[in-house]
């Protein structure tokens, strides 16, 4: 049993900034004690913060830290929680102070409860208020021995039932000695049982290992139960149902995949070898040309297939190619031979965007026969019932047309299919006429350094229907001072479409100069992104060498003078 010292010591503390004292106190001025301190943090209104994680204990003695220092804790996330120190010996009249450090900036008002315990041998000084009895009672059990005096405590059987004979025969029988009616150990010879000499000679060859089943045959078992409980039905006859422990363990097998996992470690009593790759065994092949072997002697493993899904295979017209039969006909999976030719139809979605190029068609691939005298324009303007123009105008003159500007349509989601691209408008800002069908589409302008445009959605129900499609002048960001420069441009891809999120650096020569009294404290090195037009601007010093780079672009350490306010860096070409 323990002892509480004084009482519990309580307060809100706060656990986070440094070590806080959380129990002080001497346990004993005359007593030297054994002692074990309990930490109680929360009391479900003030609590932990949850998170967890170790906390720090510190403890004094008379003024000496008490080793290890810090103790340290692990809690677990609970709000609540309680922890014991290390016991620790107190010399009587020593002072104990007992601190506490939370991990957590958030445990910065905690309910804290300390409880000090002397855990120190219990010492009986009196049994039933008699010390001489407790000092008896040491002497009993100490070793040293007490029956009513100095002796130890002991029996010692001199007769039995008044006979002094049978006592010692009872010792020589218990102590090894051996007592059967004389000096002889002990020891039964059934010559008989039941007064039957032959069953006794049976019962000896029944369990010395003879066996004894009625005659000369081994005993058979056949056993009904296994520890008290009945066997299973075999689903063999002559093999015993099994279970078998799954697991990862001694004695067990790994089954939790439905198919017994097994390590294995040794081949024919040889270790195997380490693997190339974790998962695949060492094997090596046996070289040659004979049944069972394979023919490595070109680096190539060689295989002569004689049969296949269980056919014999075709003999070859041509040497090392297979004889195939193709199936013919107009179903999945099937090739129309029918006009001595293959005919394939080339669907939507088949060829990806600009896959198709003047490299990537061989001459004379397609002829003037095969290309349709549409086909250029159907390209170019579309393929639809309804013929579309669109005029393109400045939002920000009252609808002035703008010429040179590049349209292109696209389904609705701008994402997936181009309808007309490159249409390019004329000096009254319209496109040449286009074809449609009926539906929603998605128009994309571009017009580099002077508009850009928002995407505009047009909805085709007619024929010789003209939309409107509006620009707005491009803005270039005016530098912060004087002493500064933009440099603006747009980034394209070869194809001509903005190129977004596209890197580019610009990076000041040498420092910035006095200029009069300012002191001009910009970035020596400046970043933007493009936006989802191509467009960006950069921030440099006026008049100083700066070094432009944009590896997408081919920018490699482009260098010059800005010595205007804006420098247009023109439209930049990003290779794909």
């Amino acid at each position: 049993m323990i002892s509480l010292i004084g009482s519990a010591q309580n307060a809100d503390r706060d656990l986070k900034t440094a070590a806080i004292t959380v129990w002080t106190g001497t346990p004993s001025a005359s007593l030297n004690l054994w002692c074990i301190g309990l930490v109680k943090l929360g009391d479900g209104t003030k609590n932990l913060d949850g998170t967890g994680g170790s906390f720090s204990l510190y403890i004094t003695v008379g003024g000496q830290t008490a080793q290890p220092s810090p103790q340290i804790v692990s809690c677990s996330t609970a709000v609540r929680t309680a922890f014991w120190t290390t016991p620790f010996p107190v010399p009587a009249n020593d002072a104990v102070v007992i601190q506490v450090k939370s991990p957590n900036a958030a445990d910065t008002d905690v309910d804290t409860t300390v409880y000090l315990y002397d855990i120190s041998t219990t010492d009986a000084i009196a049994l039933s208020g008699d010390s001489t009895a407790a000092d008896n009672c040491e002497l009993m059990f100490d070793g040293t021995g007490y029956a009513g005096g100095t002796a130890k405590l002991g029996v010692d059987v001199v007769a039995i039932s008044a006979d002094t004979t049978a006592a010692d025969n009872c010792e020589l029988m218990f102590d090894g000695t051996g007592y059967a009616g004389g000096t002889a150990k002990l020891g039964v010879d059934a010559v008989a049982i039941s007064g039957d000499a032959t069953a006794a000679d049976n019962l000896e060859s029944f369990t010395d290992g003879t066996g004894y089943v009625g005659g000369t045959a081994k005993l058979t078992v056949d056993a009904v139960k296994w520890n008290g409980t009945a066997v299973a039905t075999p689903a063999t006859a002559g093999y015993p149902a099994v279970t078998i422990k799954s697991g990862t363990g001694t004695g067990e097998v790994s089954l939790s995949s439905g198919v017994a996992q097994a390590d294995v470690a040794k081949w024919n009593a040889t270790a195997v070898a380490t693997p190339a790759t974790a998962g695949y065994p060492a094997v090596t092949i046996k070289s040659g040309t004979g049944t069972g072997e394979v023919s490595l002697t070109s680096g190539v493993a060689q295989a002569d297939v004689a049969k296949w899904k269980g056919t014999t295979a075709a003999t070859v017209d041509t040497a090392g190619y297979p004889v195939v039969t193709v199936k013919d006909g107009t179903g999945a999976g099937e090739i129309n031979t029918a006009s001595g030719k293959v005919p394939a139809t080339i669907a939507a979605g088949d060829i990806a965007n600009d896959a198709i190029t003047a490299a990537s068609i061989a001459t004379d691939a397609i002829d003037a026969d095969a290309l349709a005298s549409t086909a250029i324009t159907e390209f170019w303007q579309g393929a639809g019932t309804r013929s579309v123009v669109i005029t393109v105008k400045d939002t920000n003159t009252s609808g002035a047309v703008i010429d040179g500007a590049r349209i292109e349509v696209w389904d609705s989601g701008g994402a997936t299919t181009r309808y007309a691209v490159d249409l390019a408008t004329n000096a009254s800002g319209e496109t040449d006429t286009f074809y449609l069908d009926d539906g929603t589409y998605l128009l994309k302008g571009w017009k580099p350094s002077v508009y850009t445009f928002t995407s505009a959605s047009i909805t085709v129900t007619s024929s010789a229907i003209t939309f409107e499609f509006y620009g707005t002048p491009v803005s270039v960001t005016s530098p912060p001072s004087a002493t500064t420069s933009t440099l603006y441009g747009y980034m394209v891809t070869a194809s001509g479409d903005p190129a977004s999120g596209v890197t580019i650096n610009a990076e000041v020569d040498t420092l910035p100069n006095l200029t009069g009294t300012t002191l001009i404290c910009t970035n020596l090195t400046t970043t933007d992104t493009t936006d989802t037009n191509g467009y960006f601007a950069l921030t440099v010093i006026r008049n100083e060498p700066v070094k432009v780079t944009c590896e997408a672009a081919g920018l490699k350490e482009t260098r010059f003078v800005a010595t205007a306010a804006t420098v247009d860096l023109g439209t930049l070409v990003v290779s794909t």
